[in-house]
């Protein structure tokens, strides 16, 4: 296996087994992302 798919498949397993804080960040990041989207939205930019 080359060198970057192993890096890769690595972070792929690392990511799907993340722990109850970092899925709570996951979603705080997320709706800070919709929240400064709609605020963009409203005023005009």
């Amino acid at each position: 296996m080359k060198p970057l798919k192993k890096i890769l498949v690595v972070g792929f397993i690392k990511y799907q087994n993340r722990g109850p804080a970092e899925n709570a960040g996951a979603q705080l990041d997320n709706a800070v992302q919709d929240v400064s989207k709609k605020a963009n939205e409203l005023l005009g930019k």
